[in-house]
């Protein structure tokens, strides 16, 4: 190993290159630009402690072309996507349900019934926009009957927001919310529930009903129905208790 500055402890302020085998017994940490904190292993990595990185594909980037086994903490602060493939960051986006790219077509909602769809989050973060999209307008909506928000994972609204004056036009929809702060590993549901004379019709991804949830328990379903009949969106929700019956697999995306 090519040690820079660096024998028990410290920090390395250059760029720490290792063309053989690295072993850390405690925490590696590398912060810093493109020419300061790069770390670079040719060979394999073993990290018993905490490997932290903090910085984008020039700055502070880790680069292992050997095998890299982390039995403690591996924290980096981005994402990680096959090289050409889009995610929500490259929308400036935290999360969304699926690539809109790739949604093909709409699907009207029914009066009363209360959409979920599934929002992983990667990292800890405080989200204050939801967006979405009609495609085809809704006519005549129902005062106050025409909502917007979020569930914890355990079924309880974190945030709704009134969108009545929004189903009357298409097009991409920016929902403002109340801040809310979601925990790295965990997940939300965005909600819908529309009430007029003609609900709007939302862009969505697959047109079935189940296999968007395959080997998913109910409780952690991406796209499902929680309750009917209602005005606004309730308090909360049973997870276990939902539904792909009638489900529609509409876009929404969370940002900050």
């Amino acid at each position: 190993m090519v040690d820079y500055g660096v024998t028990r402890g410290g920090t390395v302020t250059g760029n720490l290159a290792v063309t053989g085998n690295e072993t850390v017994g405690g925490t590696l940490g590398v912060t810093g630009a493109a020419a300061t904190g790069a770390l670079t292993v040719t060979g394999n990595e073993t990290v018993s402690g905490t490997l932290g990185v903090t910085g984008a594909a020039a700055t502070g980037a880790l680069t292992v072309t050997g095998n890299e086994t982390v039995s403690g903490e591996l924290a980096v602060a981005g994402y990680e996507l096959p090289e050409g493939v889009a995610g929500p960051a490259d929308h400036g986006l935290v999360s969304w349900t699926h690539d809109p790219f790739f949604a093909a077509s709409s699907a009207i909602a029914v009066n009363g019934t209360v959409y979920v769809v599934k929002l992983p989050i990667r990292r800890a973060v405080t989200v204050d926009t939801i967006f979405w999209v009609i495609g085809t307008a809704g006519v005549t909506p129902t005062a106050g009957q025409c909502e917007v928000g979020l569930y914890s994972s355990a079924g309880t609204k974190l945030v709704a927001a009134n969108v009545d004056a929004d189903i009357s036009s298409a097009g991409v929809k920016s929902t403002a919310i109340s801040a809310q702060a979601l925990t790295a590993g965990s997940f939300v549901w965005a909600a819908f529930v529309f009430n007029a004379a003609t609900a709007p019709t939302l862009l969505r991804g697959s047109s079935f009903e189940s296999s968007p949830s395959i080997n998913l328990t109910a409780a952690t379903r991406r796209a499902a129905v929680a309750a009917t009949a209602q005005t606004v969106l309730p308090a909360s929700f049973t997870p276990s208790a939902l539904s792909t019956t009638n489900c529609l697999t509409f876009f929404a995306a969370l940002s900050v």
